[in-house]
C-alpha cells in the first residue's frame, strides 16, 4: 500500500513537471501514453480526467487530424488556475462523431463544472447530439471554433461569465430538419437552439454571457437564444437562414443586443405548420421557469432582412400548451429598440402582443430612430398596450401607423446605398438621405453599427450615422397626391428646416422625363417640429408625376423623390456609390490597393467574419492591402493615439 502511494506521488509530480510542455492529444494517441507530443493521449474521459485536474497543466494541445472520439470530463485545474484547450499551432484538429452514435443530450466536447478554461481552434462535426456543451461553468471562453452537422445544440450550456467569440455554426439542430419527426409527421414544438445558454442545474439563471463575432447559418432551430440569463451581451453576430426565430431573448434580463445582422430570406426554412418564415428578433417569457419579466433589454444598430416579422414580443400564454406561462410576471418592462433597420418582412414588421388582464402591465419601453421598410403590403406596426411604449423619430417607409404617429415620424424612402442587399454595408445612408440628422439622441447607445460616434444633438435614423457636418435645409417627412373633384391635392411635410426659403411644385405628364413649374410655396425658414404644406393642381388628369424643388435661403436647391397618385416612385439609382465610413477612404477599395485614414495610425488590420486577421503594410502611399485579399466586407481596426478605431470596409476586384 505504501509503495502504491509512493508511485502515485511520483506520477503526480511528473504530471506537474510536464505542465510547461502541456498535455497532448492526437487521433492516433493512447490514454496509456505519457501525454507528450511524441506519445499523446487519445482523449479525456470521466475515468482519466482526475489526472488533468491534479496535473497542473496550463495547456491541452490537440494535434491535427480527425478524432473519432468524444471528450468529456471535469478537467478544471485543482488549484483554480486557467487552462487552455486549443489546436496545436498551425494544425487543424477535427472532432468527428460519425461513428460514435451519440444521443441527443450528449456533446462531442462535454465539460462538467469547468472553471477558468479557454477553448480555441477546434472543429466539431457530425454529432448525433451536441457540439460543445457546458454544465455549470464559470469563466469560460470559446474562441474561433467551428461546429457543424449536429442534431441538437451546437454550442451552449449553463454557467456564469461565458464568452463565445468568433465562432462558426452551420447546420445545427438537424433533429428538426424540414420540421419533420422521424416518422415524417410535422413537428410543432420542441426543437433545440443552435447557440444558447441555459439554467444552472439548480434552476437559477445563468449570468453574463457574451456572444460576439459569431456566424450561425442553415440551422433548424432558433439561431441564437439568450434565455434564462441575467446580464448578457450579444453583438456583431451574423445569423443567416435559421428556423422559427433568428435572435431570441427568452426569460432574460439586463441584456444588450447590438450590431447583429439577421438575414432570413431562404424559403426552405418556412414553417410547415404556420407557413411563415422565421421571426427576426423575438422576446418572450416562455414557461413557468422564472418569476421575472423580460426587462431592461436594449436592441440597437441591428439589421433584420426578410422573415415573417422583424421584431415580435410574444406573450406566451396559451392554456393547455407546453409553453404556457400564466404567472402574472409574464410580461415586459423597459425594452429599448433604437437605430435598427427592419426591411422586407413578409407580414407586419413589428408585432407586440397585448398583455391580457391579470398580468402585470408592461411599461417603460421605447421605439426610436428605427427604419421599418416592409414589402408595402402590410402595416408596419401592430401593438397591444400602446401606453407601455414611446414611438418617435422612426421612418415608417410604407406609411406611418396610427399608434406610431409622432410629430417627428417619417414616411420617406431612406435612400440606402443598396436597398436590395443583405449586409449592413448595403444599408448605409447616401449623403442626400432624409434620415441624416433626423433622429433624437438617446443615452442607451452613442455609436453606430461601425463604432462611429453619433451626433449628440441630431443623430441619423437607422444603423448608420451619416455625415453631420451641416444640417440640411429640408428634411422631408412625407408627401402624397390625392384625387379630388377636377383637381389633385398635393400635401407634404418636413420634420425640420434650417434656412429654408421656398418650394417649387413641379409636374410631368411624360412619365417624369421633363417637369414644369406649377407654383411656389413659402417655406418655414427654421423649424424643428413637423410642418405641413399643401398645393392644389387644378387638373382633371390623374397620370401626373410630381416633385418638389426645395430652395434654401442661399439659393441652393435639392429635389424630392418623384411621386404619383399611387405613391412614391423612388427608383433605385444605379450610379450611387457606397457611402464612405468616417475617416476611411476609398470605399470600396481594391485588392493590392491603398486605404487612407483621416487620423494617423501606427497599426492597421483587416479581419473578416471568420476572424481571419490580415495585417496591412504601411507605405508612403497609404495602408496597402495584400493581393490575396478576397472580395467582400471586412472590419478595419487601426491603433491611433486615442485608442483603437473600428470601421467596416468593402474590398472589390
Amino acid at each position: 500500500m505504501k509503495r502504491n502511494l509512493f508511485l502515485l506521488l511520483i506520477f503526480l509530480t511528473s504530471l506537474t513537471t510536464a505542465s510547461a510542455r502541456g498535455l497532448y492529444f492526437a487521433p492516433w494517441g493512447n490514454n496509456a501514453n505519457a501525454g507528450t507530443k511524441a506519445a499523446p493521449w487519445a482523449n479525456f474521459t470521466t475515468t482519466n480526467d482526475w489526472k488533468i485536474r491534479q496535473g497542473g497543466y496550463d495547456t491541452l494541445y490537440f494535434l491535427g487530424g480527425t478524432y473519432a472520439a468524444r471528450f468529456a470530463g471535469s478537467i478544471s485545474r485543482a488549484d483554480g488556475q486557467p487552462m487552455r484547450l486549443c489546436a496545436y499551432p498551425g494544425q487543424v484538429p477535427v472532432l468527428d462523431g460519425t461513428t460514435l452514435g451519440l444521443g441527443l443530450q450528449t456533446g462531442l466536447l462535454d465539460l462538467y463544472g469547468p472553471t477558468n478554461i479557454s477553448i480555441s481552434g477546434l472543429r466539431l462535426q457530425n454529432s448525433g447530439g451536441r457540439g460543445i456543451a457546458l454544465l455549470d461553468a464559470r469563466n469560460i471562453t470559446i474562441d474561433n471554433c467551428t461546429v457543424r452537422e449536429v442534431r441538437e445544440r451546437a454550442i451552449g450550456g449553463s454557467g456564469d461569465d461565458v464568452r463565445i467569440l468568433n465562432c462558426q455554426v452551420d447546420r445545427a439542430c438537424l433533429m428538426n430538419e424540414n420540421q419533420l419527426n422521424p416518422d415524417g409527421s410535422i413537428r410543432t414544438g420542441g426543437w433545440p437552439v443552435a447557440v444558447a445558454p441555459w439554467r444552472w442545474s439548480d434552476g437559477r439563471p445563468s449570468a453574463r454571457w457574451t456572444v460576439r463575432g459569431t456566424t450561425i447559418a442553415n440551422s433548424w432551430g432558433e439561431g441564437l437564444s439568450v434565455q434564462d440569463t441575467d446580464g448578457s451581451v450579444v453583438e456583431g453576430n451574423v445569423i443567416r437562414n435559421v428556423f422559427s426565430v433568428g435572435l431570441y431573448a427568452n426569460n432574460c434580463q439586463n441584456a444588450r443586443f447590438v450590431g447583429n445582422q439577421i438575414i432570413l430570406t431562404d424559403t426552405l426554412y418556412r414553417r410547415r405548420d404556420t407557413h411563415r418564415l422565421p421571426n427576426g428578433i423575438a422576446v418572450a417569457v416562455e414557461g413557468r421557469v422564472t418569476n421575472q419579466p423580460a426587462r431592461d433589454l436594449v436592441f440597437a444598430n441591428n439589421l433584420v432582412v426578410g422573415g415573417s416579422t422583424s421584431f415580435k414580443y410574444w406573450h406566451s400564454y396559451a392554456p393547455g400548451e407546453a409553453h404556457n406561462n400564466d404567472l402574472p410576471s409574464n410580461t415586459y418592462q423597459n425594452l429599448t429598440l433604437a437605430y435598427n433597420v427592419f426591411v422586407r418582412a413578409e407580414n407586419t414588421a413589428v408585432v407586440i402582443d397585448a398583455v391580457p388582464t391579470g398580468f402585470t402591465t408592461p411599461g417603460g419601453s421605447q421605439f426610436r430612430n428605427n427604419v421599418v421598410d416592409g414589402l408595402g403590403t402590410q402595416p408596419g406596426l401592430q401593438v397591444g398596450n400602446a401606453g407601455a411604449w414611446v414611438f418617435s423619430h422612426n421612418d415608417w417607409v410604407d406609411g406611418i401607423p396610427t399608434t406610431g404617429t409622432h410629430a417627428a415620424s417619417l414616411a420617406v424612402g431612406p435612400q440606402f446605398v443598396n436597398p436590395t442587399g443583405s449586409t449592413a454595408a448595403d444599408f448605409r445612408l447616401t449623403t442626400t438621405s432624409p434620415l441624416g440628422r433626423a433622429g433624437t439622441p438617446l443615452g442607451v447607445i452613442n455609436t453606430d453599427f461601425w463604432g462611429t460616434l453619433r451626433s449628440g444633438t441630431a443623430p441619423s435614423i437607422g444603423l448608420h450615422e451619416a455625415s453631420a457636418a451641416a444640417a440640411p435645409a429640408f428634411v422631408l417627412a412625407r408627401y402624397s397626391a390625392t384625387a379630388a373633384k377636377r383637381s389633385v391635392q398635393l400635401s407634404w411635410a418636413t420634420s425640420s428646416e434650417t434656412g429654408s426659403a421656398y418650394f417649387v411644385v413641379q409636374r410631368s405628364f411624360d412619365g417624369g422625363a421633363t417637369f414644369s413649374k406649377l407654383g411656389q410655396v413659402t417655406a418655414a425658414g427654421t423649424s424643428t417640429t413637423l410642418t405641413s404644406y399643401a398645393f392644389t393642381d387644378k387638373t382633371t388628369r390623374q397620370d401626373g408625376y410630381y416633385r418638389l424643388q426645395m430652395v434654401d435661403a442661399g439659393g441652393k436647391s435639392t429635389f424630392s423623390p418623384v411621386w404619383t397618385l399611387n405613391g412614391c416612385l423612388c427608383p433605385p439609382d444605379p450610379t450611387r456609390q457606397l457611402a464612405q465610413p468616417s475617416g476611411v477612404y476609398p470605399v470600396p477599395v481594391t485588392a493590392a490597393g491603398y486605404l487612407h485614414l483621416a487620423v494617423s495610425a501606427t497599426e492597421a488590420y483587416l479581419y473578416n467574419a471568420q476572424g481571419r486577421v490580415i495585417r496591412l503594410l504601411a507605405t508612403p502611399a497609404g495602408w496597402q492591402l495584400p493581393t490575396s485579399v478576397a472580395e467582400g466586407p471586412y472590419w478595419l481596426r487601426a491603433r491611433t493615439a486615442s485608442g483603437w478605431q473600428r470601421h467596416q470596409i468593402v474590398v472589390a476586384r
